[in-house]
């Protein structure tokens, strides 16, 4: 299989563990949502606002293309979960459209971005792209633990890869 090939799967995998953490997240009240339960980002809302701005510094970093301004990691893009969605929905097709646009070579290049605690720094855009889908589980994981908190006796949902990919068999 070929790193493209695997890029794939991750973005198709992204959305679907991201779609199915916001419909358990559809189920909570706004102050439940909002509320501060002692997670790194505070709340479930902190977390899912955090996920979604390092996806957009990431993606500018990576297409070169700037289509939102951000100037912290714990800006918030949208108050509500709606808000959030719809912005969450448009970074999954931006993760898989950059993917489907970078060629092999593309893949191993070198790119030169800065960051906002760091400066300047470069990577191969391939480790970009794995961090990237690696930071959205990192957190992901974050939030269902907050989603445990904030609804006792209910489960959150499922997002192991495994699982997905036995739903495309």
């Amino acid at each position: 299989m070929s790193l493209k090939s695997q890029f794939r799967d991750l973005a198709a995998y992204n959305a679907w563990a991201n779609r199915r953490l916001y419909d358990a997240a559809a189920g909570l009240s706004d102050a439940d949502y909002h509320r501060d339960v002692g997670a790194f980002f505070r709340s479930l809302s902190g977390t899912l606002n955090h996920i979604a701005v390092a996806d957009v510094l990431w993606l500018q970093r990576l297409t070169g293309q700037a289509f939102a301004t951000v100037d912290r990691l714990d800006f918030v893009l949208a108050d509500t979960l709606p808000g959030l969605r719809t912005a969450r929905d448009e970074l999954d097709r931006r993760l898989t459209a950059m993917v489907d646009g970078f060629s092999d070579a593309d893949l191993d290049a070198v790119a030169a971005y800065r960051t906002m605690t760091a400066g300047a720094a470069s990577n191969r855009r391939a480790d970009m792209i794995q961090h990237v889908f690696n930071h959205q589980t990192h957190h992901r994981g974050q939030a269902h633990v907050v989603l445990s908190l904030l609804r006792p006796g209910v489960e959150p949902p499922a997002l192991d890869l495994i699982r997905f990919l036995n739903t495309r068999s």
